[in-house]
């Protein structure tokens, strides 16, 4: 998901362009943070899942909704509400305050909030906001420029940014404004600097992108600097949902799981208390910890598509609390009952999350 929110000193609107994931508002404790940062997480209902000391999002969006002043930046893939959900409730607010932001795998969608595992970011780091309102001033401008059928305006060309502390990165390179790096360079080079675990957790994982006529074309970026890493000795342990066990991506995860140093489960959510709710009751988050000292969050699963073509949001943190929280999260699901070795010699139906 992208929300992104300014708050100029006017009379309030609300803008709403199709993105990836962020949002922008006042300041309210929370149990789990550290400086610019708050970490976020939807825990599905009807599981035995539990963090505590994480708020949900959908409080954390009414917050940041109530406190707008003047502006509202939406950039969102898409948006779906349901009679009763969190997210009616959420938008009922949708009227109202500081300047911070929202990135994380959460859609506009009723389901993320309460039947995903799904986690993101509230930001009130500054210079994090700044790029995120860049982004989303630049991808605003490049919708009216398509619906004039105008050639796309490209950002100016900046230095390449500071690779220290806490930092946005996004995709695709060519669209990002000045000061904001790009994430299918910075993967690979946080990859290669990893020296001894590696925790990853996606939707989806394949070294596959998505091409003319339902073709599937290799895509190698991610998936080398998995590899490579785990050919130095970096123990891998990957997460992935129930929903990547189709015939095409299958095999690369069972290839990568005969490798030494790489371990892959399988995560299957139960079925919610009311019954089948379709695209829903799945593992949606996108993070990494790397050797308990750096953190990623952001809304890319590792699939070709993503840090090269289309829009998308990721945040690292150089910071060990952090990354050791986004450890522990990936923890709970890793030794709980619903994750599963994936077996190597095994069989797996192909995945139909719109039906029972």
């Amino acid at each position: 998901m992208s929300v992104c929110m300014k708050f100029p000193r006017t009379l309030l609107s609300v803008r709403i362009a199709g993105l990836a994931g962020l949002l922008i508002s006042p300041l309210v404790q929370a149990d789990f943070v550290i400086p610019g940062f708050e970490l976020v997480h939807t825990v599905p209902v009807d599981t035995a899942l539990g963090t505590a000391d994480l708020r949900q999002p959908g409080p954390v969006w009414i917050e940041l909704f109530d406190g707008a002043k003047s502006q509202i930046d939406i950039g969102q893939f898409y948006a779906a509400d349901h009679p009763g959900s969190v997210l009616g409730k959420v938008i009922e607010h949708l009227e109202a305050a500081g300047k911070q932001a929202f990135v994380g795998s959460q859609n506009f969608d009723w389901r993320s909030l309460e039947h995903i595992h799904e986690t993101g970011l509230r930001i009130s780091d500054e210079a994090t906001v700044a790029q995120v309102q860049a982004i989303f001033e630049q991808d605003w401008q490049a919708q009216a420029a398509l619906a004039a059928n105008q050639p796309v305006p490209l950002p100016a060309a900046g230095q390449q940014p500071a690779r220290s502390g806490n930092y946005l990165v996004a995709s695709p390179q060519r669209y990002n404004p000045p000061g904001v790096g790009d994430s299918q360079l910075e993967l690979p080079r946080l990859l290669a600097e990893a020296k001894n675990e590696v925790r990853v957790q996606l939707l989806d994982y394949a070294p596959l992108s998505y091409g003319p006529d339902r073709t599937r074309p290799y895509y190698a970026v991610i998936d080398n600097a998995v590899r490579a890493a785990a050919a130095r000795g970096v123990s891998i342990k990957l997460l992935v949902s129930n929903w990547n066990t189709d015939q095409l991506e299958l095999p690369y995860l069972k290839s990568l799981a005969v490798l030494p140093n790489v371990q892959v489960r399988i995560v299957t959510l139960p079925q919610a208390s009311q019954g089948f709710i379709p695209y829903a009751r799945v593992i949606h988050s996108k993070t990494m910890d790397i050797d308990g000292q750096v953190a990623w969050v952001g809304t890319s699963n590792w699939l070709g598509g993503y840090l090269d073509n289309s829009r998308n949001l990721e945040v690292v943190m150089h910071d060990s609390a952090m990354a050791k929280r986004i450890g522990e999260l990936h923890e709970q699901l890793w030794g709980g009952p619903y994750a599963k070795p994936l077996e190597l010699m095994a069989e797996y139906p192909d995945p139909h999350p719109g039906t029972p």
